[in-house]
């Protein structure tokens, strides 16, 4: 009886050490696959996307900026270009607008003037046509004597007998010719007075030189009887 007893628990303790070595070797083959799994999957909170980390290197940033200063240095000379050409055509303008104005207030004068005289006379009338003269004197709607000569390279302007004399023109603009044509100045001659105006000269602006020929003719409003 003693040795079956001895017999079976030898038998019990090789099966329990046989399920323990089984036990071990699977928790050990548990912990190798998981090793294994974890290095052959990469972790997503770890990878890095290297697509859009790249960057300029100082030769391409070198050549940009040189680039970028050529055009730069050419936009800027045409744009001030452009502002200079527009500076002197503002100038050429307001000069050519005063020469307007110049002719514009002479030909008013003498349409509402009567007693045209060619030449500069304090009274009277004279004609010249065709010869033409730079003085004309008239008497202006309010009864006083106006009188436009050409005084060097400008248009002077004097109302009244012995009156201030003012300059129409402006230093910019040189006057070269300055005509005047009477005719019909006679009352009573059957011809309507009528003054013709010739007018050339330079104007000079912004750098620019531009002649200017005016020609025009006011005829007296007043019927002449």
């Amino acid at each position: 009886m003693k040795n079956i007893y001895i017999k079976k628990g030898f038998v019990f303790n090789s099966i329990i050490t046989r399920f323990q070595s089984f036990l071990t070797s699977m928790i050990f083959k548990n912990i190798a696959q998981k090793e294994t799994k974890s290095e052959t999957t990469p972790c997503r909170t770890t990878k890095t996307n290297y697509a859009f980390s790249s960057g300029f290197t100082l030769v391409e940033m070198i050549v940009a900026l040189g680039l970028f200063t050529v055009v730069l240095a050419a936009s800027s000379s045409a744009f001030l270009n452009v502002i200079n050409i527009d500076r002197k055509s503002r100038s050429m303008r307001v000069a050519m607008d005063n020469v307007n104005l110049a002719l514009e207030d002479m030909s008013r004068r003498i349409k509402t003037g009567t007693s045209y005289d060619c030449g500069g006379g304090d009274i009277g009338t004279n004609n010249c046509d065709p010869l033409g003269s730079p003085t004309l004197s008239f008497d202006g709607q309010d009864g006083k004597r106006v009188t436009y000569k050409l005084s060097g390279t400008t248009i002077q302007r004097t109302i009244g007998i012995g009156g201030t004399t003012l300059n129409v023109t402006a230093p910019d603009i040189t006057i070269n010719t300055l005509m005047f044509v009477v005719g019909g100045s006679t009352r009573g001659d059957t011809a309507q007075p009528y003054v013709g105006i010739l007018i050339n000269g330079t104007v000079q602006a912004g750098g620019i030189s531009s002649t200017i020929n005016v020609q025009t003719m006011a005829t007296q409003r007043d019927y002449d009887f």
